[in-house]
């Protein structure tokens, strides 16, 4: 009988030895800014800027796939089980344009260029801009402007726009234009699924 118990009471200590270290791993991962709770969304899109040697203004571009975005009905939300009301924050990680044609075209043409995130009933909010930019650059990542978009992308559809400052290139030019998104999900309500 007593060989029993000092059999069990070793493999209870064992247990409690083996479950402490997996809290001391689980809170230490959670503490040192892991991202199990963030996930990124991705769009691109592009528009061709009509080429012109005439002394021309330009002063917004028109990128369609940004557009009427539906994020909080997105792929990315409905992979990773997450629904509007369990986001804490959503702020921009990445906008980036790239000129796609044609090959030896910079973006010296534009002085200056911000996006703007819009929603229905929401502030026209700046999220990005650059300009000017150096001869032979092809593709710039713009500064982005530290803004909580969750209002935005949690709303029923949501847009960039620009607002640009500038001169048509000489030829007809497409541009790329890149967002990335990183949204912060509160790990509390997605586990509970509230």
């Amino acid at each position: 009988m007593r060989t029993n118990r000092t059999i069990l009471a070793g493999l209870l200590g064992r247990c409690t030895a083996l479950l402490g270290a997996m809290a001391v791993v689980w809170t230490g991962g959670c503490a040192s800014g892991s991202s199990l709770d963030d996930f990124d969304i991705t769009r691109s899109a592009e528009t061709v800027i009509k080429g012109s040697l005439l002394s021309q203004v330009l002063s917004s571009l028109g990128f369609a796939g940004l557009s009427d975005m539906q994020l909080s009905n997105s792929a990315e939300m409905k992979n990773q089980g997450v629904k509007p009301n369990q986001i804490d924050s959503v702020r921009l990680k990445l906008m980036r344009l790239r000129v796609k044609s044609p090959a030896g075209q910079d973006l010296t043409f534009f002085k200056s260029i911000q996006f703007f995130a819009e929603s229905q009933g929401l502030e026209k909010k700046l999220v990005a801009k650059g300009g000017p930019f150096a001869a032979g650059a092809t593709q710039v990542d713009l500064q982005l402007v530290d803004a909580d978009l969750k209002a935005y992308v949690t709303a029923p559809s949501m847009s960039l726009t620009t607002a640009v400052d500038g001169h048509p290139p000489p030829q007809d030019t497409t541009i790329e234009a890149t967002v990335t998104l990183r949204v912060d999900v509160n790990v509390t309500g997605a586990v509970t699924g509230n």
